[in-house]
């Protein structure tokens, strides 16, 4: 029995010291900033109305930025030749949680036409709480010309637009 005691010791601290010594960590760390930067390209779309503020239904909204992206979700297959991708900064004036999120924006051409929604997982929504505020995306597929209205319709039928790029 005193042989057996030292001898499960010894069996012990040896698994315990190859475990430590076989688990590799073969991490390379890179910084995601540089990710972005180097697999996006974009092209601003004339601002126009960009960064002006509209009120609506308790909310404020602001359009911050509006351009062509080369971002892509994943899972695309058949990579959208052109993709609008739209910044907007909501706050809740008002005193009951509202939603609001990117499939309650529309974009539009010239000619009236509407873009469709592009599924990205930074499109953004949420539930807003009163005093809160959210910044998030919108994404649009582009198929031929340039968006010219982006619109925002409300749950209760009332919408607001932002006039940007140049009617031709």
């Amino acid at each position: 029995m005193k042989k057996v005691i030292p001898v499960i010791g010894i069996a012990l601290c040896t698994v315990f010291g190859l475990q430590g010594c076989s688990s590799e960590n073969n991490v390379e760390r890179v910084n995601p900033k540089s990710i972005k930067q180097a697999s996006k390209q974009e092209e601003k779309i004339e601002q126009g109305e960009v960064g002006k503020l509209q009120h609506i239904d308790s909310l404020d909204i602001t359009l911050k930025e509006v351009i062509f992206t080369s971002d892509r979700n994943h899972i695309d297959e058949k990579q959208s030749s052109k993709i609008v991708r739209i910044q907007i900064q909501v706050k809740n004036v008002g005193t009951e949680d509202i939603g609001i999120g990117s499939g309650d924006f529309k974009v539009h051409d010239e000619d009236g036409k509407a873009y469709e929604p592009y599924g990205h997982d930074q499109n953004f929504g949420d539930v807003l709480a009163p005093g809160k505020e959210l910044t998030g995306y919108a994404y649009f597929t582009v198929s031929e010309g340039k968006p010219t209205t982006i619109i925002y319709q409300s749950s209760k039928g009332e919408s607001i637009e932002w006039k940007i790029g140049k009617k031709s």
